[in-house]
């Protein structure tokens, strides 16, 4: 899809969603909802998600300090500036930024960082759904819990899988070319501890924008994590508007109608979680901005 079109799309979806605000809420009334927030509330969870984005450079440092020593505050300055473009740029645009500031500011080669990246990725589809299933399993049925299971155990039994399966799905091709992408210098303990770094910044997060989402539904806490996991699900879609607009909210709204809630209320709590997402996420790039200059200053 040419670059023009991509973002004819996501121009178009970005109008077409702040149109269905508008029609079916009020964008007044949806914003108005903010002062049943108290303040307090707000400063501890953005704390916790200032907590997850912290843990998201800690996660990259540790798998990428061992191809290369560098200190932390690159990869933190890095790792907020990635989160942002990820949420503001459509179509997944703003993964490209990871490989090119590693290139940049640390010397990583496209294929390491790449790599790297690729395994991150799929450490954190495999704990969003791990946490989908679970919070499903308790608020909708007990049959996603046999799902789970299931879901766990698959890294250990994929490769032997693909193993006795080569000629399907072209196994054999896809494990040698799986292999390409971990670092050779990276061990399995790191990688271990990149995953369990990995539950940790999902549960930071979804633990924050599950408390923000139930200050505007009356739903429990289950329940609302559900519509936030599939929310955040849509970030991997190949099309949506500007800043994820569009699918974040379809997505909620997917669950949030099933359980109940009314359209009004279900739109506003979507909105109001997407906004949320993205104020953070514009904070953090000064932050970002102000910890690259300032060891550009220092080694100058």
């Amino acid at each position: 899809m040419a670059k023009s079109v991509r973002w004819v799309l996501a121009l178009s979806i970005f109008i077409i969603l702040i149109l269905v605000v508008e029609d079916q809420a009020g964008w007044q009334w949806v914003l108005a909802q903010w002062q049943t927030v108290h303040p307090l509330n707000i400063a501890i969870l953005v704390l916790l998600t200032a907590m997850s984005y912290v843990t998201r450079a800690v996660r990259i440092f540790y798998y990428f300090a061992s191809v290369k020593s560098s200190p932390f505050l690159p990869y933190l300055s890095i790792s907020l500036l990635h989160n942002a473009w990820n949420n503001f740029l459509p179509m997944r645009l703003g993964e490209a930024s990871f490989p090119i500031m590693m290139k940049k500011q640390l010397g990583f080669s496209y294929w390491q960082t790449s790599g790297g990246l690729f395994l991150i990725r799929l450490f954190d589809l495999h704990v969003l759904t791990s946490l989908f299933l679970l919070a499903a399993s308790i608020a909708v049925s007990k049959f996603y819990f046999v799902l789970l299971i299931f879901w766990l155990l698959l890294p250990v039994i994929i490769k032997p899988l693909l193993l006795i399966l080569p000629r399907i799905f072209f196994a054999v091709k896809l494990l040698s070319w799986l292999s390409k992408f971990k670092q050779p210098q990276v061990k399995t303990s790191q990688l271990t501890c990149c995953y369990l770094l990995t539950i940790f910044i999902w549960v930071f997060k979804l633990t924050a924008f599950t408390l923000i989402a139930m200050s505007f539904l009356p739903l429990t806490f289950g329940q609302t994590l559900l519509a936030v996991i599939s929310a955040d699900f849509t970030s991997v879609l190949p099309i949506h508007g500007l800043a994820g607009s569009g699918t974040f909210e379809g997505a909620m709204l997917a669950v949030l109608l099933p359980l109940g809630v009314d359209t009004r209320t279900a739109l506003s709590a979507a909105v109001n979680l997407h906004i949320y997402l993205l104020i953070v996420s514009l904070v953090s790039v000064p932050l970002a901005i102000f910890i690259k200059n300032s060891r550009s200053i220092k080694l100058k």
